[in-house]
Order: C-alpha cells, then sequence, then structure tokens
C-alpha cells in the first residue's frame, strides 16, 4: 500500500524517475567505464510493487503499473553488466540511527539494499561500499559501519566515498587509507564541481577548501560543466575527478544531457580517461594514516531529536511485539513477513532526505506510526454484548481475546485497578493465529454492587495491543473479606446478647428466690 499516487501527472517523482534514466541511458555507450549508477533500494521495492498492482492509503485509484514496469525494464536493461552502488535503504541517515542508538535499523540499512537490487536487477553493486549523506561521517558512526559483526553476517564497510571536508591528513585527490583496527579505503569526492550541481538551494559547504557563503555558490549544472572543462583543460595533472550529483536531483533533461554530452567530448578529447569506481575502492592507496572528520554545518543539518525520539519509541515498541510473535506452522506468515514492512518504515522516517525538514520528517514518523498501530490493533479484547453478572465473590470474569495476525501471539492481559475487584495472578496467554479465545480472569470481589473493569492486552514487555475494553461487571456475592467481617459480627451479636440476658436471669433469680440466711428467724420448738 502507498500513501499516494505516484504515476499520473507530468511533474511527479515518476517523471523525474524517467529523466534521470533517459540521460543515463544516452551517455553509457561512450562513458560506460566512468559512470556509476546509484540507487535506492526502497525506491526500487517501490516501482517493483507498483508494477504489480497497488492500493493506495484512503481508497484512491492506484495509476502507472504499466509505466512502473516499463521504467524497471529500462532500468534493468540499462544496468547490466555495469557499475552500480546501493545507497543506504531510504537513503538513510546513518549518523542520526547511529546517534539515536538504533544499531539494528543502521545494520539494515547497509545489508538490505544490495540484496534486494541483486534479487530484482540481477546485478551484483559494489561490494561493502557506503556512499553517506553529505558525504560526511562522525566517527562513532564511522567506528560501528567497518567493525564485522559475523554473528549478524555483516563484513563491514571496507569503503567510502567522502567529501574532502569528512578528511582530514588526506592531501590529493587520490584515495586514502583510514588508519584503524579495520582498515579502510576512503575515495574522494570532487566537491567542487557536486556542489555547483547541487544548485542555489543547496547547504552552505566547504568548496575545495574554502568557505563559500550561499549567494556565491554555483546554482546550476552550466556551473558544474565550467567548473569541469576547468579541471579538465587547466588543472590536467593527473588529478582524480569524482562527480556525485545531488541525491535528489530535479535538472532538466536537456540540462543533464548537455553535462554528460561535455564530459563525453572532454574525454574523447583526451582532456580526460575514464577510471571504474570500483578499480579507486580497490587501489592501494598511498596515504595510510587519514583521519575521519565531521564539519559543524553537517551537524547543524541532522534530523531532529524529536523525530529520533519518536523513531526509538517506536523502534522498541515493534521490538516488543516481534518477541511476542511466533510463526504458526509453516503455513502461515512468519514473523519477519509482518515486521519487515514496518522497519524498512522507520529507516524512511530517518531519511536523510529529511535534513533541515523537520515537517517532512515529522510526516514520515506518523506514517510509521500508524502502521504500527494497525499491527498492535489487530490483536485484544472483545467487547460483549452485554453486562457481566458474577455469581460467587471468587468467580472468574470472562474475557474474550481475539488475534487477527497470521501469527502465534503470547499476551498478557491487565486489568485496571478497580475499586471493590482484585485480580489474582494469570500466566501469560497464547493466541493462535487468526483464532480467538475465552479466558477465565481471576478476581477477588471485596463487595457486592456494579463495577467498570478495564481490559486491555499487552506483550509480555509490555507493549499495548488494541484498545481498552470497559467491561460491566454485577456481583451480589460477598466477599472473602465481607464474610469474615459478617461472622465476627455475628458472633460478636451472639456473645453481647448471650451476655445480656445472662444478666437479667440472674437479676431476676436473685429478686425472687430464697431469702438470706441472716434474715431467717429460728422457729421455736413445739416439743
Amino acid at each position: 500500500m502507498l500513501a499516494t499516487s505516484l504515476c499520473g501527472r507530468a511533474e511527479t517523482p515518476g517523471e523525474e524517475r524517467k529523466n534521470l534514466l533517459q540521460a543515463y541511458e544516452q551517455a553509457i555507450p561512450s562513458m560506460s567505464t566512468a559512470m556509476c549508477l546509484a540507487i535506492d533500494p526502497d525506491l526500487l521495492r517501490t516501482v517493483e510493487a507498483m508494477s504489480t498492482g497497488y492500493k493506495v492509503r484512503g481508497g484512491a485509484e492506484s495509476k502507472g503499473e504499466t509505466e512502473a514496469k516499463l521504467w524497471l525494464d529500462r532500468l534493468k536493461l540499462a544496468v547490466t553488466g555495469r557499475c552500480v552502488v546501493a545507497l543506504p535503504y531510504a537513503d538513510a541517515d546513518l549518523v542520526a540511527l547511529n546517534r539515536a542508538k538504533l544499531g539494528t535499523m543502521r545494520s539494515l540499512a547497509v545489508t538490505d539494499g544490495p540484496k534486494l537490487i541483486q534479487d530484482v536487477l540481477s546485478v551484483q553493486p559494489l561490494p561493502d561500499l557506503v556512499w553517506p549523506e553529505d558525504g560526511v561521517l562522525d566517527q562513532s558512526t564511522f567506528d560501528e559501519l567497518v567493525t564485522p559483526q559475523p554473528d549478524k553476517h555483516y563484513a563491514g564497510v571496507k569503503s567510502v566515498l567522502l567529501d574532502p571536508t569528512g578528511l582530514a591528513d588526506a592531501p590529493g585527490t587520490a584515495p586514502v587509507g583510514i588508519s584503524g583496527e579495520h582498515p579502510v579505503t576512503a575515495v574522494k569526492i570532487d566537491s567542487m564541481v557536486s556542489d555547483a550541481l547541487q544548485g542555489s538551494e543547496s547547504r552552505p559547504r566547504t568548496l575545495s577548501g574554502v568557505a563559500a557563503p550561499v549567494e556565491s555558490q554555483p546554482v546550476s549544472v552550466q556551473n558544474a560543466l565550467a567548473v569541469l572543462v576547468f579541471r579538465a583543460g587547466w588543472q590536467g595533472d593527473g588529478r582524480n575527478v569524482l562527480v556525485t550529483p545531488p541525491r535528489r536531483w530535479h535538472a532538466p533533461v536537456p540540462e543533464m544531457t548537455e553535462f554528460l554530452t561535455a564530459a563525453q567530448k572532454l574525454l574523447a578529447g583526451g582532456y580526460a580517461t575514464q577510471t571504474g569506481l570500483e578499480e579507486l575502492t580497490t587501489a592501494t592507496p598511498s596515504v595510510t594514516n587519514a583521519k575521519i572528520t565531521y564539519p559543524a554545518e553537517a551537524g547543524a543539518r541532522e534530523i531532529s531529536s524529536v523525530i529520533a525520539d519518536s523513531v526509538t519509541t517506536q523502534s522498541v515498541q515493534l521490538n516488543g511485539l516481534v518477541a511476542a510473535m511466533q510463526q504458526e506452522d509453516s503455513e502461515h506468515a512468519s514473523p519477519a513477513d509482518l515486521a519487515d514492512p514496518l522497519w524498512l518504515g522507520l529507516l524512511r522516517a530517518m531519511s536523510g532526505a529529511w535534513r533541515s525538514n523537520e515537517q517532512g520528517a515529522r510526516a514520515a514518523a506518523e506514517i510509521s506510526q500508524s502502521e504500527l498501530n494497525a499491527l498492535t490493533g489487530m490483536v485484544g479484547v472483545t467487547q460483549p454484548n452485554s453486562p457481566i453478572l458474577l455469581g460467587s465473590g471468587d468467580s472468574p470474569i470472562p474475557v474474550t481475546i481475539t488475534n487477527k495476525l497470521d501469527v502465534r501471539m503470547t499476551v498478557r492481559i491487565t486489568l485496571a485497578d478497580t475499586p471493590g475487584i482484585r485480580k489474582l495472578d494469570l500466566p501469560d496467554q497464547v493466541l493462535p493465529a487468526r483464532g480467538e479465545r475465552v479466558v477465565r480472569v481471576p478476581v477477588e470481589v471485596l463487595r457486592s454492587g456494579r463495577f467498570p473493569v478495564h481490559v486491555r492486552l499487552t506483550t509480555p514487555e509490555g507493549v499495548a495491543l488494541g484498545d481498552t475494553v470497559k467491561l460491566e461487571v454485577s456481583s451480589s456475592a460477598y466477599g472473602t473479606i465481607t464474610v469474615i467481617i459478617t461472622v465476627i459480627a455475628g458472633i460478636a451479636l451472639v456473645l453481647l446478647s448471650g451476655r445480656r440476658i445472662y444478666k437479667r436471669v440472674r437479676a431476676r433469680n436473685g429478686e425472687g428466690g430464697a431469702p438470706s440466711i441472716e434474715n431467717v428467724t429460728p422457729e421455736k420448738s413445739s416439743a
């Protein structure tokens, strides 16, 4: 299911994809070695889903299935045997994920994409390579990325594409080695050409070591073209020129084509030679002591902590939900089948596209939260049709719980504190896939009356499932404490009544009985 239909109007993201692919197709015959196509796996998965038909949230009519299939076929044909780079899934901001301590999501962002690209396009992306947002990483994120995790089948990053501002002690334009426990090759981006392609809406950046204000930055493809000609014609000193267009490039096809045509002319005229990106990433660096640096301006543009906290909270909920799932059998879904799309949705909320765009990040986080709520809402308590009558003080409350998911769920029934009713211990319950159960919840009624009892389900780790349901419970029975008090009161009443009766009887006997011996006058004998 998609939030909106992506095909149908001329000025849509679908049209931009066509423009980029068209420019690539026109240039690839004469620049096959020098060109490498960077692909966002999220885009690829979305277009593949569109090509087979899809639903739009809200019930709108889907469009563009045929166009999506044609575009995917063209892309598959164009990249066959070519260089491909897998971007982090949804172009996730790796630094933001690391700062939020979302290590599992960070690993997913860099490992899911290459497998997906290979499955859909039948081409192997350059292995163990990362091109981060803005071409920079902080030291902590870099360390996490390059560290292998054998238990998770993660080999670690071996090469990175970095902006010169993200490196220190790295002279020249050739690839450099970053020293450490796990050595990594850093291929440097030509910031002067790449910044020119960013245009006037780009962030303030450092161009070739010189800080340029916003109004002085290159503003179009024509500026980038001028810089490229300057590099090849006047700085032909054997330097490497690695050009990385904006990750979200909106230039018209004629401008893209003109830029690539000029590059072809420079190659044909002998001003430049083609070098493959794979050759640069596998080269043996002459400089091996380069260091990672993180520019202050990059930190200022990071995804806000509010969004990161929201995603962190959702990830905790999703982890707790997955821990309560078990696959029913081979015919039913596995927990991963239900959870993986939600993990990918969380990555979209942490996309580098939202740097300096908190409104977009909030919208993406709200979508992921709604998807998570929809999943947890499929397990819950069913509202009974009539009030529940309890016949005795220890009668259990019947609660109907339902699981509409295609996996087995372990749930915990929780009762809100209710005056007059005390819940007794109840073990966690196992609900079959797409099943329903009536569970008798043991309680102790402390007094008679009518009680509103609020019941809901949670996972064993406390993740709320479904809505809270209000049960109307009535009881005419006395609870144990009430019975004990009544018995004690009855015994006390009997004792007090008996004592009073005893006193009355004794008093009556004392008034009408034989006189005291001291008051009796002896009778004279008649003898």
